[in-house]
């Protein structure tokens, strides 16, 4: 038989929208007693986030560079042609 609600305890990473485990008593195998496989599962877990962040920050990065490469390509293209018109 399951725990009346307001006792069961439930864990999850995050703020619940993006968890993507979540954690509960269950019979004979309380929360307490899987600390530490639930502190490492969450740990691997936002070091995933953290990474994926920082990978996404530095694809980005490389975007901006790009476009701004081009718009200097672009503008000099347009004084080059500026140039031999004006001769």
């Amino acid at each position: 038989m399951a725990p009346p609600p307001e006792s069961r305890k439930l864990l999850s990473p995050g703020d619940g929208s993006n968890a993507i485990r979540q954690w509960s008593d269950e019979v004979g195998n309380k929360l307490e007693q899987r600390i530490g496989e639930i502190a490492i599962e969450i740990l691997v877990v936002m070091e995933k986030r953290y990474r994926d962040s920082k990978i996404q920050h530095h694809e980005g990065l490389i975007e901006r560079r790009k476009a701004a490469e081009a718009e200097r390509i672009e503008a000099l293209a347009e004084v080059m042609s500026c140039l031999d018109g004006a001769r």
